[in-house]
């Protein structure tokens, strides 16, 4: 967001690695050790944060910032699930799905 002030809090997006504000992203926590869930169904811990956006949603796939962020190993599987579930949750069909949906030969 170049050129532009932001007010309150602000996080790096781990898909695209840009900054914005904290209230435009959807917030991702680690649960149970197995899997990463938007952080309304987990009540604390480490955050990970990124955009809405079908570029930034796949690009999960192919980033460390999300392990680097949460502090973990993310595995391929793990970053797959994430990525089919903030797909459902954004309502995209499946020809609007990210290319990591589609392609599951994407190297990390």
């Amino acid at each position: 967001m170049k050129g532009r002030a932001l007010h309150g809090p602000t996080r790096t997006c781990v898909g695209c690695g840009s900054r914005d504000a904290q209230a435009s992203m959807i917030r991702l926590r680690l649960r149970d050790g197995a899997s990463i869930v938007p952080a309304a169904e987990v009540p604390t811990g480490r955050s990970a944060y990124v955009h809405d956006r079908e570029g930034c949603v796949s690009g999960l796939v192919r980033s460390k910032g999300l392990g680097k962020s949460l502090r973990l190993a993310v595995s391929k599987q793990m970053r797959l699930e994430l990525v089919e579930s903030l797909a459902a949750r954004s309502r995209m069909t499946p020809q609007h799905a990210p290319d990591a949906l589609k392609d599951t030969r994407t190297v990390l």
